[in-house]
């Protein structure tokens, strides 16, 4: 079997009971790498406390490739763990399509969830999320502004999520995302991006040292928003019970 497990947002604290019970009796575990941003070395020491196995790490093209690890839960009962919940934003179907009834998912929290839960803006007035990617010269994406502008013209809140340099695990920094927010205004010239826009700003959801700010643009450029990892949240049309929840976090 192949068991694909989820472990939230903060660490080995977002695993579950199932899942927890699930690596005791997993022959072989790995320790997927590339999703988010955790301290690597602590969680792997916690599943060795939890669960009395010896994790590995495996990147991204190994997960992707798929052959080793379908060949190996021909045998074994293998595990992969996951940061979020596994199935969401990752790259695993294909793994699940060719094992079918020899695979299993156990699922945790997602940032997704995670962050609509803790804003307390209403889910069903989201519309389609979207990952902020860094900018370099020859690489200039502005999926990002069209997809908040699509949200806007319906009322909907974009839910935005922060790249990650997969080489490193640096996370993009709230303040850099913002400048590229402002640049993609240059290029589109809509006013979705300007001065007076609010977003909402989410640093470290699950984490003791979680901090969640709401302003305009130019009050969160001057603040300290916390740190790494970040999600975004541009809201739409907002219902008054929704006002007053974004009140305890305005600047």
């Amino acid at each position: 079997m192949l068991y694909l497990i989820g472990f939230g947002i903060n660490g080995s604290r977002g695993l579950t009971l199932e899942g927890v019970d699930t690596i005791k009796k997993c022959d072989i575990v790995f320790i997927e790498k590339y999703t988010s941003i955790v301290d690597w070395g602590k969680l792997k020491n916690d599943i060795k406390e939890l669960t009395g196995k010896d994790a590995k790490f495996v990147n991204r093209g190994y997960v992707e490739d798929g052959k080793d690890i379908i060949k190996l839960a021909g045998d074994n009962n293998v595990c992969i763990l996951i940061s979020g919940d596994p199935m969401i934003a990752t790259t695993h179907l294909s793994l699940v399509m060719q094992l079918k009834s020899k695979s299993k998912i156990i699922h945790s929290n997602s940032i997704l969830s995670v962050a609509i839960s803790e804003s307390g803006l209403h889910m069903y007035k989201f519309g389609q999320s979207v990952t902020l990617s860094r900018w370099y010269e020859n690489y200039k994406p502005l999926t990002t502004y069209d997809v908040i502008t699509e949200n806007l013209s319906q009322g909907l809140h974009t839910l935005i999520l922060m790249d990650i340099i997969h080489e490193t695990g640096e996370g993009l920094d709230a303040g850099e995302g913002i400048r590229i927010l402002r640049m993609m205004e240059n290029e589109r010239m809509k006013k979705v991006i300007t001065d007076d826009t609010k977003l909402i700003v989410m640093s470290r959801l699950g984490y003791d040292d979680q901090k969640i700010t709401y302003g305009k643009i130019k009050e969160l450029e001057h603040s300290n928003l916390g740190r790494p990892p970040f999600v975004l949240i541009y809201p739409g049309k907002l219902h008054f019970t929704e006002e007053d929840a974004l009140e305890r976090f305005e600047i």
